[in-house]
């Protein structure tokens, strides 16, 4: 086994420390004794951080020494270049017109101009990964927006838990395997059957990871395939197969109510497709909290749609009901210094930050939800608004928000109409003590957090190693 070298992943002008070892394999560093899930702690990617410094200290030499300064003027160099780029990024006119450019994504998040040099941002923190994996691969379609974050930021969760995973665009895995098997091909008139039936061995024990759409060219790879569907509108028996003579090994579900839903597909289609409860975790890695201030002004912050539809009237019901004092505002609303963001998600970093300046959060309906949809569509919204500690209001048709609504309670409140989350709203701008953000804190942390759903990437990858 070669010696492990400690190098730094360039992520928004912060270097995150990796390990290369034996094999070529890029991962974070398995000391992991300092990483509890403490909300009172240093964040979970500083810990990573300090983790990997302790690591590359005690195994660093004279000559690595020397290469990582010479590293560290190339990157200050790449720094300097990404941030006049970027500067210039933000000079680029912006699209005032009424449709969103960006159709993989909806529109009631960030202003237009937002996402734009959000994508920028992501596209300049791509790692390419040339190595093969040991246990995770995490395959997204080719676009930058949900199915893109959700495998970046779960393959970087369980690298840190001390697992050989990646994220990677379903064609360049396409790609990647190809040359692999020409490789392999040439390998294997030299290897003996010893080390074929070990090489063999290793392949099976994969976990695929087919975020949104199905990779066609990885179906055809040994191991185990699971389907995580996000908010892919398919049927459940569109669902539960990964191609007409294929079943997934299982299918990664958000709700509650999505687990017996594909469980009795699955069942009606003699299929052995497994659903697994495995949520969204939420993004804010760095703990953003909101911060009390003496503002006059209560900011209610609207989550999940930028419609005057809702935002116009709830403030006249709300002024009727006897409060003032209060603006309601939705994301796109909230200016954010982008190049302040920070790593591994800058696009979760980003939501966190913007959270963070409410002071009461609204999750409500999305404009591209419709409601044959609302007992798939996953909490995140919801436990992010949670994890930076203000009192949350969520609509109650979401079977997601039922979910988390019953982990505890008064933590946070649900809403069945514009009319209830009228009346729930004056009440909370009323009592500020009638919902305990703690407890939705510790809530977001100890069902949601990534360390948490990390683990539950893990003890999927070993149930089913076993079948």
């Amino acid at each position: 086994m070669s010696p492990f070298f400690s190098v730094g992943l360039i992520l928004q002008m912060r270097v995150i420390p990796l390990c290369l070892g034996g094999g070529g394999v890029w991962s974070l560093p398995t000391d992991l004794e300092i990483c509890k899930e403490d909300t009172n702690q240093t964040s979970y990617l500083q810990l990573l951080s300090h983790s990997a410094r302790s690591l590359g200290s005690r195994r660093r030499t004279t000559a690595e020494q020397q290469q990582q300064s010479n590293n560290r003027t190339t990157e200050q160099q790449h720094n300097n270049d990404r941030k006049a780029t970027e500067q210039q990024q933000r000079l680029l006119p912006t699209n005032n017109s009424a449709s969103y450019s960006f159709y993989d994504i909806a529109a009631d998040v960030f202003a237009e101009e937002e996402e734009q040099q959000l994508r920028f941002l992501e596209r300049s923190n791509t790692y390419h990964q040339t190595s093969q994996p040991r246990d995770i691969v995490f395959l997204k379609d080719n676009f930058l927006g949900s199915a893109s974050a959700r495998a970046d930021e779960a393959s970087t969760i369980c690298a840190g838990l001390g697992y050989g995973a990646i994220s990677v665009f379903c064609s360049s895995f396409c790609e990647m395997s190809s040359n692999t098997n020409n490789n392999t091909n040439n390998t294997n008139n030299t290897n003996n059957n010893t080390d074929n039936n070990s090489n063999t061995n290793n392949q099976t024990k994969l976990l695929f990871v087919h975020v949104k759409d199905p990779c066609e060219c990885a179906l055809q790879r040994p191991g185990k395939h699971v389907f995580d569907p996000i908010d892919n509108p398919l049927s459940y028996d569109s669902m539960v197969k990964a191609s007409a003579s294929k079943y997934w090994d299982g299918v990664l579900v958000g709700t509650s109510a999505m687990v017996s839903e594909v469980s009795k597909h699955a069942a009606a289609l003699q299929s052995s497709t497994k659903a697994f409860l495995l949520p969204h975790h939420h993004s804010n890695f760095h703990a953003r909290r909101h911060s009390k201030s003496s503002k006059e002004q209560v900011v209610i912050g609207l989550i999940g749609d930028d419609s005057d539809e809702l935002t116009g009237p709830l403030t006249t019901c709300m002024s009727n009901l006897g409060a003032d004092n209060f603006t309601v505002k939705t994301l796109s609303q909230v200016p954010v210094e982008i190049l302040n963001l920070l790593g591994p998600s800058v696009r979760g970093d980003f939501f966190a930050t913007k959270l963070s300046s409410f002071d009461i959060g609204i999750v409500w309906t999305q404009k591209t939800v419709g409601p044959d949809m609302w007992e798939r569509k996953p909490p995140q919204r919801l436990v992010n608004a949670l994890s930076v500690g203000i009192p949350v209001v969520a609509y109650a048709g979401y079977a997601g928000h039922q979910d988390v609504a019953a982990l505890g309670h008064k933590f946070m409140q649900l809403a069945a109409s514009s009319d209830e989350l009228c009346t729930v709203l004056v009440q909370l701008i009323q009592d500020h003590s009638s919902t305990n953000t703690t407890a939705g804190i510790h809530i977001a942390e100890a069902y949601y957090s990534p360390m948490h759903i990390g683990k539950l990437y893990i003890s999927l990858l070993r149930e089913l190693s076993q079948i």
